[in-house]
């Protein structure tokens, strides 16, 4: 009789082994929500208690015309990511954390907030903020 309660334990923990490895193998393999095409929406820095924000249709710094693809950024089901602004490529790796999204590039990593659509990063630093918008 023991023999056969030892066997029927075994075979259960192998049972449950195998279904929590088969779960994180599709968890794993499953497209991850934040996967896409970014483009610019909006930005607002401020500085020193001045606060100025550019929008898709008006005048850059640079005096240019803002448009949605002035920051371009796809974050690919394989983990990588390319960022497109300015002429410049940079590619790196990103990773999903329920509604955070980290990417790193040329070493930095920068955290930004999934709502729906719109990827946000804000920074700060030496009183200087700003908040970038991407939407899909």
């Amino acid at each position: 009789m023991k023999k056969n309660a030892a066997k029927k334990i075994a075979l259960l923990l192998i049972a449950v082994v195998s279904a929590l490895v088969m779960g994180i193998m599709v968890a794993a393999c499953a497209p991850k929500e934040a996967t896409g095409t970014y483009k610019f929406v909006s930005m607002t820095m401020t500085e020193g208690g001045q606060t100025q924000t550019y929008e898709v249709g008006m005048k850059g710094p640079d005096g240019s015309t803002i448009t949605d693809e002035y920051y371009v950024m796809e974050l690919k089901e394989d983990g990588t990511v390319t960022y497109k602004a300015f002429g410049d490529t940079i590619d790196g790796t990103w990773t999903q954390d329920g509604n955070k999204v980290s990417v790193t590039m040329s070493g930095s990593t920068q955290e930004f907030t999934l709502d729906g659509n719109v990827l946000t990063l804000t920074t700060s630093f030496e009183g200087f903020s700003q908040t970038v918008k991407l939407k899909r």
